[in-house]
């Protein structure tokens, strides 16, 4: 996985990105996430994943960002809505099915440098 990025690298990463504490469903870019929503909010779908799921711990779902107190840094790609989400568990994080919705995401792995 390489070095941990520097916290000079973080903050600017971090000055350059939303904040997941203000993520809304539709919003495609860079995401930062500090990790103070650990447990907190529901995740539909098992990528894509249902728009209005916790961004955070839906990117944590995927593999994209890990558990604990490093921020994570990732991408949000924003799709068309599926016709069914089917739920799992991964990475320490259950998401649940769900039926149609009108907007997907998925994530991307974004490197702090």
């Amino acid at each position: 996985m390489g070095n941990a990025p520097s916290a000079e690298q973080l903050a600017k990463y971090k000055n350059s990105s939303l904040p997941c504490t203000s993520y809304e469903a539709g919003y495609e870019g860079q995401v930062f996430c500090d990790g103070r929503c650990e447990q907190q909010g529901t995740v539909w779908g098992t990528g894509p994943y249902v728009a209005d799921s916790c961004v955070c711990r839906a990117a944590r779902h995927a593999g994209v960002i890990q558990s604990g107190s490093n921020p994570g840094c990732f991408k949000v790609v924003l799709k068309p809505g599926a016709d069914k989400y089917d739920g799992s568990e991964a990475h320490g994080v259950k998401s649940y099915s769900c039926a149609q919705a009108t907007h997907s995401i998925t994530f991307e792995k974004v490197e702090v440098k």
